[in-house]
């Protein structure tokens, strides 16, 4: 139970690979219980998520990472844009959701694969990791959703940089290595229909 609680940052990594690498060889079955997302990526074969005392969701660390069961499951592990929608059409490639924007007007976002009937409502949701930031005359991919926006702010991260941005929706997306954007820069947010999770309404019930 927490284990790794009291050290330092350079500890834990050094530490987490020894005891997932000491386990395997032994063959010695564990359950390692942790707040850090990090450390339960790593070390676990199997991820159980607990919210509020349940078990909500268990699986491959990465499916579940990728793939939320619900809207709080989603928040805990840190999806950063979460968009509430509505189907207004599906088709066997994609599924159209219409979503609120900031000035009120609908935008309407595709999704891959959602499973959501016609006029059924759902969550949409995005990691910040998934958006690819363009330049303001950039051509995205064809079928790749597009949001023009402005940079609202910059922040530095291990990665490279995290950036907030305003536009039809606010969202963060997350830029590796270059120099950091200017603020207020014109950019254009794009990414796959394939990035979006869909969680449909009746699972965060």
């Amino acid at each position: 139970d927490e284990p790794f609680a009291a050290l330092d940052a350079a500890t834990r990594q050094a530490l987490a690979p020894a005891l997932l690498a000491e386990l395997r060889a032994t063959g010695t079955a564990a359950i390692f219980v942790t707040h850090d997302l990090a450390e339960a990526l790593t070390l676990d074969d199997r991820l159980g998520l607990l919210l509020d005392g349940r078990l909500v969701q268990t699986g491959p660390p990465a499916d579940v990472l990728a793939r939320p069961a619900s809207v709080a499951a989603a928040r805990f592990l840190g999806v950063e844009q979460l968009w509430p929608g509505r189907a207004v059409a599906v088709d066997p490639e994609a599924t159209a959701f219409e979503v609120a924007g900031r000035d009120g007007a609908a935008l309407i976002l595709a999704a891959s694969g959602s499973g959501v009937a016609l006029g059924h409502h759902a969550t949409l949701a995005l990691r910040a990791a998934n958006i690819a930031l363009l330049p303001g005359d950039g051509a995205p991919p064809e079928g790749w959703n597009v949001l023009p926006c402005r940079v609202a702010e910059v922040t530095p991260a291990p990665w490279g940089w995290r950036v907030h941005l305003c536009g039809a929706l606010a969202l963060d997306a997350h830029l590796t290595g270059g120099s950091p954007p200017a603020i207020g820069e014109r950019r254009i947010a794009a990414f796959p229909p394939s990035a979006i999770h869909v969680i449909p309404e009746a699972t965060d019930a």
